[in-house]
């Protein structure tokens, strides 16, 4: 595994996942993503790097710079947002003075433009290279966050500037599925083309090899594995605590939190008796938002993965089934609803519309097994052997 991440880093560097970033938004999205050239970031920190957003569903791989005049007749050209984003960990972002930057830049932009929808990351901690000039590697870590905040950050900005349309009511997606978009781009490290050319974009004398892509995905697959029976467990603790417990009953809120987490979690990663912190955790998230359920992020995760299979059985050089795909992925966040739900619209979306009967096909579980093999012992992987639905091999 150390060897792996050594590789990675070795052939990943940011330079190729900016254009990476771009290609990606544009190819499947209909998506221009431009960096802004210059000195035109008002007054931000040199490494903070911005992006202009523009709808655009042609096929011109040539990007323009600079505000284009909307154009009613077509979905080219219309400018949707922008992204402010700083990839090194630096400290100050953590800092009172700097929340304060940010809350004053951002009205600043706004008061000039408030049609434009403005998003920042400061989430990322790339290591910050000695020289300005220098390549910037990137760890295998690094580049699932860099996917995930962008993705992140690209839902917001399409959902705020579908509510500055004067032209539709839009109701906003719900709050279970604010992650979809950040788990869908995240996922694509589980493309081998789209590391490759990642790989490719960053340097030219490096290449990526399987084995070192299947030591990295084994540890995402274990790291994947673990997160999602916690979330699970603080989800059944959560549900529990708050709809279910009897506060005068004969169970107490510790042995309740030890019952579920024997019931969902690994042996090796039980808590310990007097470790209250899941707890803790779960009031403490009811607090902030009490319409907000744990279970929102595994939510929207089962929802990408949904999609991400989509496209995986489609064949990318069909450009008109990819397009039909990704632009109907933007437009759940661009355009009302078609069905009763946001849940409806990704399985029609996804799975040719309907089945042959035509009931719109159910959303389940299988989609996040096989996007992270949970279907496959990793002995099994190496010898080539597959189950059925059963689980019959």
């Amino acid at each position: 595994l150390w060897k792996a991440k050594y590789t990675w880093k070795q052939c990943v560097q940011w330079n190729g996942m900016v254009q990476v970033l771009q290609d990606f938004c544009h190819a499947i999205f209909g998506i221009r993503v431009v960096p802004e050239q210059g000195q035109k970031k008002e007054g931000w920190n040199k490494n903070v790097q911005l992006f202009h957003l523009y709808l655009d569903d042609t096929d011109d791989e040539d990007s323009k710079e600079g505000r284009e005049v909307e154009n009613d007749n077509d979905n080219t050209n219309k400018y949707l947002g922008a992204i402010y984003l700083d990839p090194f960990a630096d400290p100050y972002w953590r800092t009172e003075e700097a929340q304060q930057l940010v809350t004053s830049r951002l009205f600043t932009r706004y008061s000039n433009h408030p049609e434009d929808p403005v998003v920042v990351i400061s989430a990322l901690k790339i290591q910050k290279p000695t020289w300005d000039d220098a390549p910037v590697p990137l760890t295998w870590n690094d580049t699932r966050d860099a996917l995930y905040q962008f993705g992140k950050a690209l839902q917001l900005v399409l959902t705020q500037a579908a509510r500055q349309r004067n032209d539709i009511t839009m109701e906003p997606p719900p709050i279970d599925t604010t992650e979809f978009l950040a788990y869908f781009m995240e996922m694509w490290i589980q493309n081998d083309g789209f590391l490759h050319r990642l790989a490719q974009l960053s340097q030219d004398e490096n290449a990526l090899d399987d084995d070192t892509l299947k030591a990295l995905r084994n540890d995402l697959k274990k790291e994947k594995a673990l997160d999602i029976v916690n979330t699970i467990f603080l989800s059944a603790l959560q549900l529990t605590v708050f709809d279910k417990f009897d506060p005068q009953g004969d169970e107490t809120l510790v042995s309740l939190q030890a019952r579920l987490a024997n019931q969902y979690l690994p042996k090796g990663n039980l808590p310990d008796p007097s470790d209250l912190s899941p707890l803790l955790a779960v009031f403490q998230e009811h607090g902030i938002d009490q319409n907000l359920s744990i279970y929102g992020p595994l939510w929207s995760e089962l929802l990408a993965a949904t999609v991400f299979e989509a496209f995986q059985k489609t064949d990318l050089r069909e450009r008109d089934k990819v397009h039909r795909l990704g632009r109907g992925i933007r437009n759940l966040f661009l355009r009302p609803s078609l069905s009763e739900s946001f849940l409806q619209d990704v399985a029609s979306l996804c799975i040719n519309t309907t089945s042959s009967s035509g009931q719109i096909l159910d959303i389940t579980a299988d989609p996040l097994k096989v996007v992270y093999k949970f279907d496959k012992m990793d002995d099994e992987e190496d010898r080539g052997i597959e189950h059925n639905k059963d689980g019959e091999k």
